[in-house]
């Protein structure tokens, strides 16, 4: 039902109320009927519930199948191994979310205790979650509106409301019925709406709807009607998941049929005993390759970056919305309090026939503009209590020198005429030192109408037509760009009027000039909005305010350069969903928006197969918050709401945060694929080795050749390879610093697979010459060595130390190691020297050396092992040599 187009005496008949408010038993009965005015909040879920969301992941199923099937298998140290890995991944996440938490509820501070209602005809203080509908509440400035209403009585009652409807001015309220059946939340100017706050004035206001059924509730309930979407890192890592499954199945397959096969055709027949050792011993292979530190690098990697945009004022909900921003292709931001500071500031004055400047020069009709300005003002700077366009005007004045204390000893106040929606004018009467005078302003026409002077330096003119054209021609230059004009005059007054006398206050008046405002833009909006074009990224922006505003705006910081790029909320509602999923991608500014328009146009850009991050900080941008794949909200501006949905917070509500988070987006994917290059790479080694060794063997043994005893690894050395000399370099790659182009590269597709045909084929080409090293140092331990355990330690620590050199190659994916900035990453230094400390003592200390199943080694065997190993630098360099050539052979026929 709306009220807003309605006469007061019909709404208080419709909600069976009066001026006198309810009484007390019947405010008890409509609260049991309507229930608490508060929002229903989702029940958010325990610790458990969160730590097992954790092991709902693939690669974690795939790690829980394995540790099942070695505990089959009898491998006791395999399934530890893997479970532990398992459960410190899934601690690791749970605590991250639990900080994240935390941090936010620290940043909640939106509340409404109590409001000022009638009851029994008094006016008494309740608790603001017991209003009911048909409550009168009594409004002053200050207040927070705790629940929909619609105004009975007002007086010169102004009303903040950019939290829910986006538009940055204050909202002139009146109890006037509105002729029309069509009115957008924001043009209803007979309304009050829970979370708006009281700037100006006074009124009544009859209660039409609290908690769920408000403007607020609405927004509520399209949240709960919001499904989340999987980020593109829980895709990458589903498609590496499958990938790996399917590897592992036909690893086991083919490993058991050239068994089996070559058993067949040697002794013509396969018993039971015979399949089951063959089955065994390919279960067990498979499952020692896989990679059980993966889930943990990615988590390690991933919480390193939200500790490092902790300390750049962005707090992180969830882990894997980290990555998410690495690719985002649209901003979609909301204007007021994020693009701009949400706090109105003069930007233009007009006086003595010409624009002026902000710092006024020295001039009698400045003087008297600046006392109009500033005595004829209600509002406080200190602590910027009031309406932000009279603070505005304090700050004007505090620039050119002047203090408000000051001003207002000086020239006391001893009458005043208070702003009135009709009049559209305030006046004040103040004693200065030549005596009585009057300073009014107010709108520009109803200003202008009432001029019969005008001050031109020291002289006052009598106002002519040229006058009212120039300062018309002013006015409308001023407007142009989206500024609020104000317009003040003056006169002298032999004495303070009576009540009879006092509509001469504002007649007969001197024009001074008029004075233009606007929210403007963040300073630093400029820059990063610049940085978010060279790194190919959209900047949209989507606002309750009007078109003109909104324009004028964009076009200051460089969104849009024409109107045509702008559209209005009317006007997409005239739109199909298919219309406007062809042309969202062309539109940058959308304007007079409802909370309905915003999650229509994250999904259209959405269905254009995009990644769109979503900030904003009111109430009114929650719903889209929740339907971006990132949303980004404020940390001090911020409604509760906004931060509950959000994935991500800013604490300093920086725009220019959401680029750093983007570039640490960036880098964290980088990253990402670095850790699982590397660590793929050193697992198919791993398989060529096993599997290679399978053949040999099985083929020596029904051969009766000497190599049937030969065993390059055992399963505790591969497990020892992937949970230490595999992992910890891996999430050392992790720390690398970004690229220095990383935010002049354009965006990757949301649909790009993490395994292009160049990342499969320098996996496969270094895991085969990282195998053939191995075999290389092992064959050179059985010509050299004193038994086979030599040449299998040789083995063990020839991978060992070629996946820490390796790990060199992998920092820098396509540029040589020997560039600048080899030890920029110091992390991964000290995790490669201290890894190559650790292995050698593990082997050369006996006691240590025999639980993992090698033998000390001499020195000429660790020249060996040392020779081999590093020589994966030198064969990796020319590839990367090779593959730059073949690069730039691409580029030069594109170009």
């Amino acid at each position: 039902m709306t009220y807003y187009n309605k006469e007061v005496e019909e709404v208080l008949s419709q909600l069976q109320t009066s001026t006198s408010g309810l009484s007390d038993q019947e405010a008890a009965a409509r609260l049991e009927k309507y229930g608490y005015n508060s929002l229903s909040e989702e029940k958010r879920a325990g610790l458990l519930v969160k730590f097992l969301k954790q092991l709902v992941n693939p690669m974690i199923i795939v790690l829980i199948v394995a540790a099942v099937i070695s505990g089959i298998l009898g491998e006791w140290i395999d399934m530890s191994v893997i479970l532990g890995v398992v459960l410190i991944n899934a601690i690791m996440s749970t605590v991250q979310e639990g900080k994240a938490e935390k941090a936010i509820a620290k940043l909640k501070s939106m509340a409404t205790p109590y409001t000022a209602v009638i009851r029994n005809g008094s006016v008494k203080m309740t608790p603001s979650n017991t209003l009911v509908p048909g409550d009168i509440m009594q409004i002053s400035a200050g207040d927070v509106i705790a629940a929909d209403a619609r105004i009975i009585k007002s007086n010169s009652l102004m009303s903040e409301e950019a939290a829910l409807t986006g538009e940055s001015t204050p909202v002139e309220k009146s109890a006037e019925k509105i002729d029309s059946d069509n009115v957008i939340v924001g043009d209803q100017k007979n309304m009050l709406f829970t979370t708006g706050k009281i700037i100006y004035g006074t009124g009544l206001a009859v209660v039409t709807a609290t908690g769920m059924n408000t403007e607020i509730g609405k927004i509520a309930n399209i949240l709960k009607e919001t499904k989340e979407e999987t980020t593109p890192l829980q895709r990458r890592m589903n498609e590496i998941s499958g990938v790996l499954t399917i590897a592992i199945l036909i690893m086991c397959l083919v490993i058991l049929g050239v068994n089996l096969l070559m058993a067949y055709i040697s002794l013509h027949r396969i018993t039971i005993e015979t399949f089951m050792g063959f089955f065994t011993l390919s279960v067990s292979i498979a499952v020692a390759a896989i990679p059980e530190g993966l889930p943990a690098v990615v988590t390690l990697v991933l919480a390193l970056g939200v500790q490092k945009m902790a300390k750049r004022h962005s707090i992180v909900r969830k882990l894997n919305a980290v990555e998410t921003l690495g690719c985002v292709q649209f901003i979609c931001s909301d204007k007021t309090g994020t693009l701009t500071q949400n706090k109105m500031s003069v930007k233009k004055n007009y006086f003595d026939g010409k624009i002026q400047p902000v710092e006024f020069p020295k001039s009698p009709t400045a003087d008297y503009f600046l006392k109009c300005l500033m005595l004829c003002n209600d509002s406080v700077l200190e602590g910027e209590q009031g309406d932000p366009t009279e603070i505005a005007l304090l700050k004007l004045g505090a620039d050119n020198g002047v203090n408000q204390n000051d001003f207002n000893h000086l020239y006391p106040r001893v009458f005043e005429l208070p702003f009135d929606s009709e009049r559209k004018l305030m006046t004040t009467v103040n004693q200065t030192n030549q005596g009585l005078v009057s300073f009014t302003k107010g709108a520009v026409d109803h200003v202008l109408k009432r001029c019969t002077h005008i001050q031109v330096g020291k002289d006052i003119l009598p106002i002519t037509q040229q006058h009212i054209n120039d300062i018309l021609n002013a006015n409308k230059e001023m407007a142009s760009t989206a500024l609020r004009i104000l317009a003040a005059a003056y006169k002298p007054i032999p004495k303070v009027p009576n009540e009879k006398e006092k509509g001469e206050l504002e007649q007969n008046l001197i024009f001074l000039g008029l004075t233009g405002m606007q929210d403007p833009p963040r300073p630093e909006a400029y820059d990063s909005i610049k940085t978010c074009k060279k790194a190919g990224i959209k900047v949209v922006m989507i606002t309750g305010d009007h078109k003109d505003t909104a324009v004028a705006i964009a076009k200051e910081l460089n969104i849009i350069q024409n109107e045509k790029y702008a559209i209005t909320g009317e006007e997409l509602d005239k739109m199909s969903d298919q219309e406007l999923k062809e042309k969202v991608n062309y539109y940058r500014v959308y304007a007079r928006v409802s909370p309905e328009h915003k999650v229509k146009i994250v999904k259209a850009l959405q269905a254009n197969n995009n990644i769109v991050a979503m900030t904003g900080d009111g109430v009114n941008d929650a719903p889209a918050l929740k339907t971006a794949n990132i949303g980004v909200g404020m940390g001090i501006t911020g409604s509760d709401v906004s931060k509950d949905v959000a994935d991500m917070i800013l604490t300093d509500d920086n725009f220019a945060s959401i680029v750093t988070a983007v570039e640490e987006g960036r880098r964290i994917y980088a990253n990402i694929k670095k850790s699982t290059r590397f660590l793929l790479s050193c697992n198919a080694s791993e398989i060529l080795l096993l599997f290679i060794a399978s053949i040999i063997t099985l083929t020596a043994s029904l051969t009766g050749g000497v190599l049937k005893d030969m065993v390059i690894l055992h399963t505790v050395q591969i497990l020892f390879i992937n949970v230490i000399t595999d992992t910890f370099p891996a999430i050392a790659l992790g720390n690398d610093n970004a690229e220095d182009d990383i935010m002049a590269m354009p965006p990757r597709r949301a649909d790009e697979s993490f395994f292009d045909i160049f990342l499969i084929g320098n996996i496969l080409i270094q895991a085969v010459f990282m195998t053939a090293l191995t075999y290389g140092s092992y064959f050179i331990g059985r010509a050299i060595g004193q038994s086979p355990e030599t040449a299998t330690t040789m083995a063990f620590a020839t991978l060992s130390l070629i996946q820490l050199f390796h790990c060199l190659n992998i920092h820098k994916e396509r540029k040589s190691i020997f560039g600048r900035n080899l030890f920029g990453n110091r992390m991964l230094i000290i995790s490669i020297i201290s890894l190559i400390i650790f292995t050698v003592l593990i082997i050369s200390i006996e006691p240590i050396a025999t639980l993992i199943k090698s033998v000390p080694l001499t020195f000429t065997e660790w020249l060996v092992v040392f020779g081999m190993s590093i020589s994966i630098i030198p064969i990796v360099e020319v590839m990367k040599i090779i593959s730059r050539a073949i690069w730039e052979i691409k580029v030069e026929k594109i170009y």
